[in-house]
């Protein structure tokens, strides 16, 4: 798969593939094994999808976990992937229920925050 470069004007630059794989859902799975989210990134790797899309947010805070406990359980892989990511959404829900209405906190207590 054809890659993209960005900020050639680095001394480091760095791409990314063409195809990112969103991970948005990952957790909508019936199975949210280590095992089955390392499939999933396998499949991804062999066609040449190597950049991930994630976010704290995404599925209830769950999904950043999920991909977490994967990678601990297979190493390797880690070294195969872009990992793209942010954080400053927070979102009113059942994990937060003292949250009015949702908001921005694009702070250093909040994105060093291990619960989002």
């Amino acid at each position: 798969m054809q890659r993209i470069g960005l900020a050639s004007h680095l001394s480091d630059p760095f791409e990314l593939s063409q195809i990112v794989y969103g991970m948005w859902r990952l957790a909508d799975d019936e199975d949210t094994s280590p095992a089955h989210v390392q499939a999933k990134i396998e499949a991804c790797i062999d066609q040449g999808i190597t950049s991930f899309d994630q976010a704290d947010i995404y599925c209830g805070y769950r999904c950043e976990q999920l991909l977490g406990t994967a990678l601990k359980a297979t190493p390797h892989l880690r070294s195969k992937m872009e990992i793209i990511t942010k954080c400053d959404i927070l979102l009113m829900g059942k994990k937060f229920p003292q949250r009015r209405l949702k908001y921005y906190d694009i702070s250093a207590q909040h994105i060093a925050a291990i619960d989002g």
